[in-house]
C-alpha cells in the first residue's frame, strides 16, 4: 500500500500515515527525512510515531545529517552512522576481550611459558622435567615441538667434539694407519 506523503513544520522532514495501523484512534505516522549530499537527493527512512519518532526528532536528526555534509566531517547518511556505530561497538567488544584475556594469566600460564622458555632457549627436556617437577619425562615432552632444532644442536655438539678429538689426535678413522 502506497503512503500519501504529507509535509510537516519542519523542512525535509515529511510522513505517511498508514490506514491499518493505529496509534490510538488516528492512523499511524512513518517519518522520512529528505535532504541533499553532493548535488544526490536522498530519503532515509526514520520510524514510526507509535515507536516514538516524531517531527522534531526527525529534523534534529536531519541537522545531525546536514552538518558533516557542511564541513565534509562525519557521516552524511543513517547507514553510514550505523556502519560506523558498528565499527566502534567491534572495535570496544574486541579491546574486552583483550583485557579478559589478559586478565586471565594465573600461575599455571606462567609455569607453561617458563616451560617454553626453557625448551626454546635449548635447555634438554631432563632438566626442564626436573625444574617443573614433572613425574615423567612424558608429562614433559609436550614442550618438544618448541624446539625442533634439537636434533641439529646434538648433531653439532657431536661434531665439535669430533673436531676437538682430532686435534688432539684421539681420533683413528678406519682404514688409515
Amino acid at each position: 500500500m502506497a503512503f500519501v506523503w504529507k509535509q510537516t513544520k519542519h523542512e525535509g522532514v515529511r510522513f505517511g500515515e498508514h490506514p491499518a495501523r493505529k496509534r490510538g484512534v488516528k492512523p499511524d505516522q512513518y517519518f522520512v527525512i529528505r535532504y541533499r549530499v553532493d548535488g544526490k537527493r536522498r530519503e532515509e527512512a526514520l520510524g514510526w510515531a507509535s515507536q516514538g519518532m516524531t517531527a522534531a526528532k526527525a529534523a534534529q536528526t536531519l541537522g545531525k545529517l546536514q552538518e558533516p555534509a557542511r564541513t565534509g566531517e562525519g557521516a552524511t547518511s543513517l547507514k553510514e552512522k550505523r556502519r560506523i556505530a558498528q565499527e566502534k561497538r567491534k572495535t570496544e567488544e574486541a579491546d574486552r576481550n583483550l583485557a579478559q584475556m589478559q586478565a586471565k594469566v594465573v600461575f599455571h600460564s606462567l609455569r607453561h611459558t617458563f616451560a617454553s622458555w626453557l625448551v626454546e632457549q635449548g635447555v634438554d627436556p631432563y632438566t626442564v622435567k626436573e625444574l617443573m617437577g614433572h613425574g615423567t619425562i612424558a608429562m614433559t615432552e609436550r614442550y618438544s615441538h618448541l624446539s625442533p632444532d634439537r636434533l641439529r644442536r646434538a648433531v653439532k655438539t657431536l661434531e665439535s667434539g669430533m673436531d676437538r678429538a682430532k686435534q688432539k689426535r684421539k681420533v683413528v678413522h678406519i682404514g688409515e694407519k
